[in-house]
């Protein structure tokens, strides 16, 4: 018993320990983008009589950001969504 509460600890405090590493040096990279989809499909019901539903939507978000030091910098977001037909 008291092994495999060893080998529990020794796991849990590797895997605590790998978060220290995820951390990024501002200093090397010092903006960032990223790009997500988004989108919202539903589906058009009838209860008692009522219709009901709803237009579906695609759209796009766009995120840059800039860093002066490691506690300041900017950001700029952009997105598009879809009109209706």
């Amino acid at each position: 018993m008291f092994k495999s509460r060893l080998a529990a600890l020794t796991i849990t405090t590797a895997l605590t320990s790998l978060t220290v590493f995820a951390q990024e040096d501002y200093t090397r990279l010092k903006s960032e983008a990223s790009v997500q989809v988004l989108g919202s499909f539903v589906k058009r019901t009838t209860e008692n009589g009522v219709d009901q539903g709803a237009t579906d939507r695609a759209g796009v978000l766009g995120t840059y950001r800039y860093y002066f030091s490691r506690h300041q910098g900017v950001e700029a977001n952009y997105s598009w969504t879809s009109s209706p037909p």
